[in-house]
């Protein structure tokens, strides 16, 4: 990789991570949780509460794989189709894939880009009962 692709590169990558910090649910999600929780706690069935969630979660996951695609595909436009053939016959296309989402906090990078994110499992101490 030459300098202007590193720089091409690493000014994509503080773009797409300024573009798409991890927010606070939304009032949305925050509902869906609440009920989630209540349904559980009060001793229900929790089934709808748990498809609204999900459905409230899926509608956020999919607007990062798209964030994430669009990235993944500036990327490779940065580089040589040379130098993308090396890649991919060196790690395939899944280790490829990989390869330009880790740039990003992808699976397994920063906290807070999953499903669930950031604040979806803090630890949190016991509240006392009075």
């Amino acid at each position: 990789m030459d300098s202007a692709q590193e720089s091409a590169l690493t000014t994509l990558i503080s773009t797409f991570r300024n573009a798409n910090r991890p927010a606070a649910p939304n009032s949305a999600e925050q509902a869906a949780r609440d009920a989630y929780a209540n349904a559980i706690l009060s001793g229900g069935d929790p089934k709808a509460a748990a498809d609204n969630l999900a459905s409230v979660l899926s509608a956020r996951q999919q607007a990062r794989l798209e964030a994430e695609a669009g990235f993944e595909i500036q990327a490779l436009s940065i580089l040589h189709s040379d130098q993308i053939a090396a890649l991919q016959n060196s790690v395939g296309k899944q280790g490829l894939l990989r390869a330009l989402s880790s740039l990003i906090g992808g699976p397994g990078g920063r906290p807070g880009f999953g499903m669930m994110g950031r604040n979806a499992a803090p630890a949190r101490a016991p509240r006392s009962r009075q």
